[in-house]
């Protein structure tokens, strides 16, 4: 095997930016060595489809079944065999809270071990639970251009104890909602982090 240390490097790079990248090339250039030697030192869970094995169609039948309630990393090796799998990716990866939710967690720098979905069986719940060090940080994601204090928030901060929370949004500004709760636009908390 060749050694592509340069690009493992850009390839990380560009999976840290985008939620998807395409590896495209001549037949026998490197491209499955190269998104196996990434999905063998990825953090976090890895999942691979090699649409030329007969038992990765089948689970990939229902591809929206079968990807929806995936995490981490997933690399589909051979993509082009499967007709309107783009668009399907399209739409898992431009679901409300998807992007943000990776942004929020490498804006951060906290493994996905250390985050946590949040609910009670009043109702009140939080998007993302986050322990940092000692700190107990919350992130709520919004589809609004301007988000307000819940109920939830209020319990998340009495039950959990959570030092801040942040209410990601779309939009480039930032404003309180609390004392210990900020309303971050995710553009401005991509470029100038939440902390």
């Amino acid at each position: 095997m060749i050694p592509r240390s340069r690009h493992d490097t850009h390839l990380s790079r560009l999976l840290n930016q985008f939620p998807v990248v395409g590896l495209v090339g001549a037949r026998q250039v490197g491209k499955t060595t190269l998104a196996r030697s990434l999905a063998a030192s990825a953090p976090g869970p890895v999942t691979f489809f090699d649409l030329e094995d007969p038992a990765d169609l089948a689970r990939l039948a229902d591809p929206r079944l079968a990807l929806e309630s995936l995490t981490g990393l997933v690399v589909i090796d051979e993509v082009q065999h499967s007709e309107g799998l783009f668009a399907l990716l399209r739409v898992l990866v431009d679901r409300p809270g998807n992007h943000a939710m990776q942004e929020a967690v490498r804006i951060l720098s906290v493994d996905w071990e250390d985050c946590y979905y949040w609910a009670t069986h009043r109702g009140a719940e939080i998007d993302l639970l986050v322990f940092e060090g000692s700190r107990r940080i919350g992130l709520e994601f919004k589809r609004t251009s301007a988000p307000r204090m819940t109920r939830s928030m209020h319990s998340a901060l009495v039950d959990l104890k959570l030092d801040r929370i942040f209410v990601l949004f779309p939009g480039d500004t930032r404003f309180p909602l609390h004392e210990r709760v900020d309303a971050v636009g995710l553009t401005l908390a991509c470029t100038d982090g939440l902390l």
